[in-house]
C-alpha cells in the first residue's frame, strides 16, 4: 500500500502514465484480496492527499495524444457508463472496488487496462468514500412532501433569503444561518425538506437565468 500512497502524493501529470503505474501496481498484487486493497485506496485517496513531488518508478507504457483521442472515441461511452454503474446505489467502498475490479480485469491488454484506470481516476466520482444513513434515506410521496412544506412556509422563506443575501460576506456566515434554521426544526422528515429547499434554490435561479438568456436572443 505504500507504494499506492506514493504513487497518489507524486502528482504525476499525464493522466495515462499515471493510469499505468497504478494499473500495474493492481496487476502485480498477490493475492486477490492485495488487488481489492489496492483498488479501494485508490479509490478512497485519489486527490486527496497532499502532493510531494517525489517521483516513482514508472511502467515505460505511454500513449500519444491521439491515441488517447482515439480510445476516447471508440471505448470512451462504455468506459464511462461501467465506471458510473459501479457507484449506483451508494455501494460501500468495498463493493464499488470489487465491482471496479470484475471490470479492470476484463480489460483485455495492458493499454485498457491503463485506459480504464486513467479515466476511473479522472472520473468526478473520485475520491469515493462510503456515504452514512443510505440505510435510512428518507423517502416520501409529494402529498406528504407538499404537507411539509406548507408547515415550514416560514423557515423556506429564510431560507431562500439567506441564500440570495447579498449582504452576507462569508459562506461560512452563510452556512451557520441555514444551520440555524435546520436546527429551528426536530423531527427528521423535517429537516430533509429543507435541506431540500436548500438544494432547490440554486436549480431554480440557474433555470431562471438560463430562461432570461433565452428571451433575450
Amino acid at each position: 500500500m505504500d507504494t499506492a500512497r506514493r504513487l497518489l502524493e507524486a502528482g504525476l501529470t499525464d493522466r495515462y502514465v499515471e493510469g499505468a503505474v497504478a494499473a500495474e501496481l493492481i496487476t502485480n498484487a498477490q493475492p486477490e484480496a492485495d488487488k481489492l486493497a489496492i483498488m479501494k485506496y485508490l479509490i478512497q485517496n485519489y486527490g486527496l492527499l497532499e502532493t510531494t513531488g517525489v517521483p516513482v518508478p514508472l511502467t515505460g507504457r505511454e500513449m500519444l495524444s491521439e491515441r488517447w483521442k482515439e480510445l476516447r472515441k471508440v471505448e470512451g461511452k462504455l468506459i464511462d457508463a461501467q465506471i458510473e454503474r459501479t457507484f449506483i446505489g451508494f455501494p460501500t467502498a468495498d463493493e464499488a472496488a470489487q465491482r471496479l475490479l470484475i471490470v479492470f480485469s476484463s480489460q483485455p491488454n495492458n493499454e485498457m487496462r491503463d485506459f480504464f484506470i486513467a479515466n476511473l481516476l479522472a472520473d468526478s466520482r473520485v475520491p469515493y468514500l462510503d456515504i452514512p444513513g443510505t440505510h435510512d434515506m428518507v423517502t416520501m410521496s409529494n402529498e406528504q412532501y407538499r404537507t411539509i412544506q406548507k408547515k415550514l412556509a416560514h423557515e423556506i422563506r429564510r431560507i431562500v433569503f439567506i441564500i440570495k443575501s447579498a449582504g452576507v460576506e462569508q459562506r461560512t456566515q452563510r452556512a451557520s444561518l441555514l444551520l440555524s434554521v435546520l436546527d429551528s426544526v426536530s423531527d427528521r422528515s423535517e429537516k430533509v425538506v429543507l435541506m431540500a429547499n436548500i438544494i432547490s434554490v440554486p436549480e431554480m435561479e440557474m433555470e431562471r437565468i438560463i430562461k432570461r438568456v433565452a428571451e433575450r436572443e
